[in-house]
């Protein structure tokens, strides 16, 4: 997409918020046995429980137990990691981060991860010289500065354009971009990107920022994943 390598690069973030020194007056160690849980919007029973009761059995509901329902959930809330105090934990995955990065071609982009927001899938804006697009990975809208109009596409609808079917397929997942004429490129990528991600997001633990690094590392507080959005320019 960006169309060069990534030359210079720097990451910040750090796990400031969900400490042990922040955890709320009363609270336990687990969610379950938590006297001040229904005050607390980072309760693992609130959140899982309430997919389940929404009707939700897939992810994440299902990375506690292979066999969703209440009295699983329950019992893995009650005895496994995900049922464990947010605030409690020895995670020590970050809760926010920004990192910029300058491409070979003289593109930038950014990227905002952090555990305090609404929620949701990832929020990506490119920037281009004639126009941006902006997704969530479910709606793309895509405006153009000369026309000055907004094309609206909605991925759930089968869209078989490439900013339809075949752009949500390339944002969630990367095996689908080991398909076709682009198989290997699309695969090398794919290593390259992971590659930088992983140390990046050492780089951060150990306080310092590495040359030629990208991290989109997720805060994942006992499975709640919370992510911020990336920009492309």
């Amino acid at each position: 997409m960006m169309g060069g390598s990534c030359e210079k690069i720097s990451s910040f973030g750090n796990l400031k918020h969900f400490r042990k020194e922040n955890q709320p007056a009363g609270a336990a160690d687990r969610c379950l046995d938590c006297a001040v849980e229904a005050t607390c919007p980072y309760s693992a029973k609130m959140f899982y429980l309430g997919k389940v009761a929404e009707g939700n059995l897939e992810w994440p509901t299902n990375v506690l137990t292979p066999v969703v329902n209440e009295e699983n959930v329950t019992e893995a809330l009650r005895n496994g990691p995900y049922g464990r105090c947010v605030y409690a934990c020895d995670n020590d995955v970050v809760d926010h981060q920004v990192v910029n990065m300058q491409f070979a071609n003289g593109a930038t982009a950014s990227m905002t991860m952090t555990a305090f927001n609404e929620g949701g899938h990832r929020q990506t804006r490119i920037f281009g010289t004639r126009g941006e697009i902006n997704t969530d990975s479910e709606t793309i809208r895509i405006y153009d500065f000369l026309t000055k109009k907004t094309r609206t596409v909605d991925t759930a609808a089968g869209d078989a354009s490439l900013l339809g079917g075949a752009w949500r397929r390339r944002l969630r997942s990367d095996a689908k971009l080991c398909q076709g004429p682009q198989r290997g490129r699309s695969q090398l990528d794919s290593f390259r990107w992971h590659g930088i991600v992983t140390q990046s997001s050492n780089g951060v633990l150990r306080r310092r920022s590495p040359p030629q690094r990208y991290c989109c590392r997720v805060a994942h507080r006992h499975g709640l994943i919370r992510q911020g959005g990336v920009a492309f320019e």
